[in-house]
């Protein structure tokens, strides 16, 4: 089962980039909540999927399995982060809100100076690349076509981890199950509890409303 060096190291190869760490958890978590919020997500949700999927002392970078520092842990599937997305979580979002991620940095960047904005374009041009390849593949579910898809897709999921576009990943997979409930006629705001299920379900449209 990949780990995070091999996200990481995928990233690098098949797109010669390097996500942006934070410096700190904290630092992640700030930029988790203000994206968070300003999407429509509720403190309740956010805080307890958090407590739910990555047990209430998770950071950014936790993956199922690697939760705990005991002898002999390993993962057991791809899922990272706050929200716990899976690798195939990573591509489908790239693919349908790809346009969108591209939007908030290129506004970003107005807003830095000469060299800190030519890291955030360096970045943009990373980011159209993995949306172009994830509109070619749309992989759902565990399946993957080839090994260099397969390796492509560990890259995308590499994202997770950046600075700037995990906080919109892990987001976006909880945002796009709101979404969803409020076009099936869910008025109502979905609790804890209601969210976490349509997360749970991993494919990001929350299809136990069907």
């Amino acid at each position: 089962m990949p780990v995070a060096a091999d996200f990481l190291k995928a990233a690098g190869e098949q797109f010669n980039f390097v996500p942006q760490r934070p410096q700190s958890e904290i630092e992640f978590k700030r930029a988790y909540a203000k994206v968070a919020f300003a999407a429509g997500l509720t403190k309740e949700q956010a805080v307890r999927i958090y407590g739910f999927e990555a047990g209430g002392n998770g950071t950014y970078d936790v993956q199922a399995g690697l939760e705990y520092q005991t002898p002999g842990a390993r993962a057991i599937s791809t899922a990272l982060g706050y929200n716990q997305l899976l690798s195939t979580n990573s591509v489908e979002l790239m693919a349908e809100q790809g346009d969108q991620f591209l939007t908030v940095l290129k506004t970003r960047a107005g807003k830095f100076g000469r060299s800190a904005k030519e890291d955030v374009r360096n970045k943009i041009d990373v980011l159209q690349l993995m949306v172009n390849f994830s509109r070619t593949v749309r992989m759902i579910g565990p399946s993957m076509r080839s090994s260099r898809t397969h390796t492509k897709g560990l890259g995308i999921h590499a994202m997770n981890l950046d600075i700037d576009i995990g906080p919109l990943l892990q987001t976006q997979n909880l945002w796009t199950s709101v979404v969803f409930a409020r076009r099936r006629g869910f008025k109502e705001s979905l609790t804890a509890a209601e969210l976490e299920m349509m997360n749970l379900t991993g494919d990001g449209n929350g299809s136990i409303w069907s």
